[in-house]
């Protein structure tokens, strides 16, 4: 994955922004709700460059379902809706003089 990162005039911002994502591994779980995986798997933390440009590797994520009991399964159920989120990335970018961004990135076909 690779990109910029712009002020909301698009404008890019010359390095430094700290880049934080996160994502399932295959299993559909996240580090965090599997006791199997290492602590901090597919999660990194790094900054841009000069010019603002980022650029990771990683595995393509998959989808996951979200519990489908209590509320949200009612909701679910009376909306027609599956269970499953899909596939993304989570970023978390943050910038000296700027709000910090929380937002995911979805896949085609998802």
């Amino acid at each position: 994955m690779s990109g910029h990162i712009t002020d909301p005039e698009g404008k890019r911002i010359a390095g430094g922004a700290l880049i934080e994502v996160w994502q399932t591994a295959p299993n559909q779980l996240y580090d965090a709700h599997d006791a199997e995986q290492p602590r901090g798997h597919l999660r990194a933390s790094f900054r841009s460059d000069a010019a603002g440009v980022y650029r990771f590797r990683t595995i393509v994520p998959v989808s996951y379902p979200i519990p489908d009991d209590g509320p949200a399964g009612q909701l679910l159920k009376a909306m027609e809706r599956h269970p499953f989120r899909p596939a993304h990335v989570h970023f978390m970018i943050s910038a000296s003089g700027f709000r910090t961004l929380v937002t995911h990135l979805f896949f085609e076909g998802e």
